[in-house]
């Protein structure tokens, strides 16, 4: 009977193992929603944060994991911009997964290749106001992936 039980555990954690590889990489994606199930290359698109985007074509799924905002609040004088960060986590499935931060200030990182992936940030918004502190949640980013 233990032998049974042992062989019933191993099987269904096989089977969950297994189905949670799949979820990620066959032929569709399962992502939080289905606008981000089919991930555009070479076109800016509007990732919502922590949310998962999939490109069931290239096999990889891309999610923004935090933002440290930084820049400079409307509303207030500053002598420098400031800088906002996005922290990205990109889960390929030939090469495995990569995290990588790109920047909203010139001068810094915006842009990146890995994977024989270009990654630019447009954009980030809201926009930071002196008077508000926006959760993580609201943030959306503009995205360019070129190949």
């Amino acid at each position: 009977m233990k032998r049974f039980i042992s062989s019933l555990i191993s099987l269904f954690l096989i089977l969950i193992t297994f189905l949670s590889g799949c979820e990620t990489f066959c032929g569709k994606c399962y992502c939080d929603n289905m606008d981000a199930q089919n991930l555009p290359l070479n076109d800016t698109f509007q990732m919502k944060f922590g949310e998962t985007y999939c490109n069931p074509e290239n096999s990889f799924t891309f999610t923004i994991d935090s933002i440290h905002e930084g820049r400079c609040p409307t509303g207030v004088y500053c002598v420098w911009e400031g800088n906002a960060q996005v922290y990205f986590t990109l889960n390929s499935k030939k090469e495995g997964t990569s995290e990588f931060i790109l920047n909203t200030a010139g001068g810094l990182l915006t842009d990146t290749t890995i994977h024989s992936l270009r990654f630019e940030l447009i954009n980030l918004d809201p926009y930071p106001h002196v008077d508000v502190e926006y959760p993580q949640e609201v943030y959306t980013a503009g995205v360019l992936i070129s190949e």
